[in-house]
């Protein structure tokens, strides 16, 4: 279950309040499960108030995931700066728990379609497979859906002055036939619907993803610890 617990103090009419905020905390329930010692391990953020995160409560708790989305935010642009009725599909995979996918294809109703320039669309489809868009998804949704806000509203550079557009699409290209060819087709009887379905190992794909945040975290001006994070966050139930 998803659960969110929200404190609060009553300080007095024209106080200012203060708000921390936490990261977003899993546990296995097993006998060897780090649940008891859960509520031990929380460490709270002060957050920067105004926020301009697509969920005004992101689940922050460190500073190395404030400095990285506020890396993001440092640049004006929004995807939905780039949306072109126009131009080539990309379909969103809208459920999900620990990885985000983005196909040319929308394979069943659970992916959502958006229109992105063609300049754009290349990067785009691999920032919406990266790591670093999980984090910002885990930072600002509900951890189960992906609603429109949460792609429309993902920070994105200038593309303008992005000179390997190449080196993405070899990337999208080695990320969807690594897709593809781990994929199994599933088919799922109901009594009043039957469906076949495609799963995909995600995770076999990981290396291609790694290169791609790699890429992604120059044009963001990460560090290497900022990266590391990103490649390494949530990779204990990830994988």
């Amino acid at each position: 279950m998803n659960l969110t617990i929200t404190i609060g103090q009553l300080k007095g009419t024209g106080v200012i309040p203060n708000t921390f905020t936490t990261t977003y905390y899993r546990w296995k329930d097993s006998p060897d499960s780090d649940r008891e010692s859960l509520f031990y391990r929380l460490r709270f953020l002060t957050l920067e108030v105004p926020s301009r995160h697509a969920n005004n409560f992101p689940k922050m708790g460190t500073n190395i995931e404030s400095s990285i989305l506020s890396k993001m935010h440092s640049h004006q642009k929004k995807l939905k700066d780039f949306y072109d009725n126009s131009a080539e599909p990309i379909f969103y995979h809208s459920g999900g728990r620990y990885w985000r996918k983005a196909l040319r294809e929308g394979l069943s109703s659970h992916y959502k379609k958006i229109m992105v320039r063609e300049s754009f669309s290349t990067i785009a489809l691999c920032l919406l497979n990266s790591q670093l868009y999980y984090l910002y998804w885990i930072t600002n949704s509900n951890c189960m859906d992906v609603v429109s806000r949460e792609v429309s509203e993902l920070p994105v550079w200038d593309f303008h002055s992005t000179s390997n557009l190449g080196q993405f699409k070899e990337l999208e290209n080695d990320l969807l036939e690594s897709y593809y060819s781990n994929a199994e087709r599933r088919d799922r009887k109901g009594q009043l619907i039957s469906a076949s379905e495609i799963n995909f190992d995600v995770v076999q794909a990981k290396p291609t993803i790694d290169k791609i945040d790699r890429v992604i975290a120059k044009h963001y001006g990460f560090t290497e610890e900022e990266l590391d994070f990103v490649i390494n966050y949530d990779i204990k139930y990830r994988t």
